[in-house]
């Protein structure tokens, strides 16, 4: 799976204290949690939940070019962490 990261989406998931590595460690969760789809913006969007360590991430992305385009990431709050819990139990 390929990622498409530039300053923009890289500086805003910074300001959420996620790196790029953690958005794409995401992707290695097996029991990734994927949201339904949505139109925001004139594009087509996804939410996932999924493991980073010992933190849950929270990911909206689109797909652009075959790439998986994180559009922000932060760390799941507790509404997402209980669905999350909920869905692998």
């Amino acid at each position: 799976m390929r990622f498409d990261w530039d300053d923009a989406n890289r500086g805003h998931v910074a300001g959420h204290g996620i790196t790029p590595e953690d958005v794409e460690a995401v992707w290695l969760d097996p029991f990734r949690l994927e949201g339904p789809t949505y139109e925001r913006e004139g594009e087509t969007r996804q939410d996932t939940i999924g493991r980073q360590g010992e933190r849950l991430i929270f990911v909206v992305y689109t797909l652009r070019g075959g790439r998986i385009r994180p559009v922000t990431a932060r760390v799941a709050n507790r509404p997402e962490r209980r669905d999350y819990r909920s869905a692998h139990t």
